[in-house]
């Protein structure tokens, strides 16, 4: 048995956040709302290192270790200097294991761990036979060079 919800990937991480009155939805704390109808959101936030989680801001870069998820009501995109490019869903779950998509020249090295929820991707072609675009999930690895796919992880038992 498992679950897929804002407040945990595991039913032990859901249980915890459940209990301790954790919500999916969070207090906007990437810029000053105030002034706003509403100042809560679905916002994308990177986890702290700490078990903690905060927003990640509409430019900052994400790096290679950055463990960033996206609430119930939220949605991000990723893009890579070669041109490839994520869309991660609502409540999903992503690691950037490896990120090396710039050097001119250079062997593009994109490898990421997708621990929950849908993701649809679009990978450039690169002429480096080397390079590599790589996804892992609890339950297999694509590797993709100039194609576009979807994937999606699923806690069995649990209907999406």
């Amino acid at each position: 048995m498992g679950i897929v919800s804002p407040i945990g990937t595991s039913i032990d991480q859901f249980w915890k956040n459940a209990v301790a009155g954790t919500s999916g939805i969070v207090s906007i704390q990437s810029f000053d709302a105030a002034k706003q109808r509403s100042r809560i959101a679905g916002e994308v936030q990177q986890d702290s290192g700490d078990g903690s989680w905060s927003a990640i801001g509409a430019s900052g870069p994400v790096t290679a270790g950055t463990r960033l998820r996206t609430g119930l009501l939220s949605s991000a995109a990723l893009l890579f200097k070669d041109g490839s490019s994520v869309q991660i869903g609502s409540s999903s779950e992503l690691v950037i294991d490896a990120l090396d998509a710039g050097a001119e020249g250079a062997a593009r090295q994109i490898v990421l761990a997708q621990l929950a929820g849908r993701s649809e991707y679009d990978v450039a072609t690169v002429d480096d036979e080397t390079s590599r675009f790589l996804v892992h999930t609890p339950y297999g690895d694509a590797t993709a060079h100039g194609t576009a796919f979807a994937v999606r992880v699923s806690t069995p038992g649990v209907s999406a």
